[in-house]
């Protein structure tokens, strides 16, 4: 299947989404860095709050923590990409938490894709 710009968009956007779903349903919060050493959002566990606080510019890095503020792990988003194996997600912590979660939510794009629920024109 050959994405178009549009749909590359929307497809990361959804990935996005589901990789901020499944840290959450973890019981972890979420802390946001938009690449400059600035967290944006601290510790949150609200999916629309982090969603509408990410940049979609240049990069974002999602810090993954548990409920004692801990750190599981950490992925950064670089927005532009469009490889099928590499959609936002530029780099993760090698971590159990990190592959799990990006297991889980690429198994979750992947099942949309086969599907094409939410990639139609």
């Amino acid at each position: 299947m050959k994405i178009c710009n549009a749909e590359a968009v929307d497809m990361n956007r959804v990935t996005v989404r589901y990789l901020v779903e499944e840290i959450l349903s973890r019981d972890a919060s979420i802390t946001l860095n938009d690449g400059s050493y600035k967290d944006v959002l601290c510790l949150s566990d609200s999916c629309e709050e982090i969603l509408e606080s990410l940049t979609y510019i240049d990069e974002d890095y999602l810090i993954a923590s548990n409920s004692d503020g801990a750190q599981l792990g950490w992925f950064c988003l670089i927005y532009g990409k469009s490889n099928s194996n590499t959609i936002v997600i530029g780099d993760y912590l090698n971590t159990a938490f990190c592959k799990e979660v990006y297991d889980q939510a690429f198994e979750r794009l992947d099942r949309d894709m086969a599907s094409h629920t939410k990639f139609k024109p």
